[in-house]
């Protein structure tokens, strides 16, 4: 029996939903939850890839990253559902041992129970069924969506972090020498954002912490050990970039050129009144 009407099941998106309110209205919370659980994982972290969303080898997914994940497949059609499972293997494949045997067959199975359930729907025959004859899997890139995903949203910065990048722009479009047009200082504090988004939702600082001494810290002006540790954060960053988002090299630089900038910006800030 269908809960919807076809015209409304047009991407992965709305079956996930779809899903999510029946498992929530069939079983008792704590039950419910623990599949929706399961079924998010066995989606986000081990499908979704293979359609281009970024692949996330080591830790958990976490709350936004969650939100990533829906929000990417509002751009998958359903006539994609056919060929979940076999995307589900490409991206255990891309995992090799970091999943081990028991843990595919838990999120194997999760995908599975959501996928015979909506077989069991009255909209699958024409929504999916229909739509996928003679098409195969489509790997989706969405580059925009998926480079700077990770990057920090408007409301995650604090006042303090916002008047230090506003001075940090200030900096590269009046102090330094050459100056930066306004499309390349919007360029690179983006990139900026990428690196303090990294560090809030992969290596674990607190939006309050955020800072550009995260990136380059005032010690590493005068102290070469500090130094080295700016070197070896960057080269982590660019390892995650290429893992992660499948980074080309013209973005890596991006990247790095962004270190360079406020390194730049912290030795300036620091000896200005020296």
């Amino acid at each position: 029996m269908g809960i919807l009407n076809l015209r409304k099941v047009v991407t992965l998106a709305d079956f996930y939903r779809l899903y999510k309110a029946w498992i929530e209205y069939q079983f008792e919370e704590e039950k419910a939850k623990s599949i929706i659980a399961k079924t998010q994982t066995g989606l986000f972290r081990y499908t979704l890839p293979y359609y281009g969303f970024p692949l996330k080898l080591n830790g958990n997914l976490s709350f936004s990253e969650m939100n990533e994940g829906l929000k990417f497949m509002e751009e998958i059609s359903i006539n994609q559902a056919v060929y979940l499972s076999e995307a589900q293997e490409q991206v255990f494949d891309k995992f090799g041992d970091r999943v081990s045997s028991a843990s595919r067959r838990v999120y194997r199975s999760a995908l599975k129970q959501m996928l015979d359930w909506g077989r069991s729907q009255d909209w699958w025959k024409q929504s999916v069924e229909t739509s996928s004859n003679s098409r195969t899997p489509t790997m989706l890139i969405f580059k925009k969506r998926v480079e700077h995903w990770h990057k920090l949203k408007p409301q995650e910065i604090s006042s303090d972090l916002s008047q230090q990048l506003g001075s940090f722009s200030t900096y590269l479009v009046t102090q330094r020498q050459p100056y930066l047009n306004d499309s390349s200082c919007i360029r690179y504090r983006r990139e900026v954002l990428g690196v303090l988004g990294w560090m809030h939702r992969v290596k674990g600082v607190a939006l309050t912490d955020l800072s550009l001494t995260n990136i380059v810290p005032v010690a590493s002006i005068h102290n070469w050990d500090a130094a080295k540790e700016v070197v070896a954060l960057a080269e982590e960053y660019l390892e995650w970039m290429r893992t992660n988002l499948g980074g080309k090299e013209s973005t890596l630089r991006f990247a790095l050129q962004a270190f360079f900038y406020v390194a730049e910006y912290i030795h300036y800030d620091y000896t200005k009144n020296i």
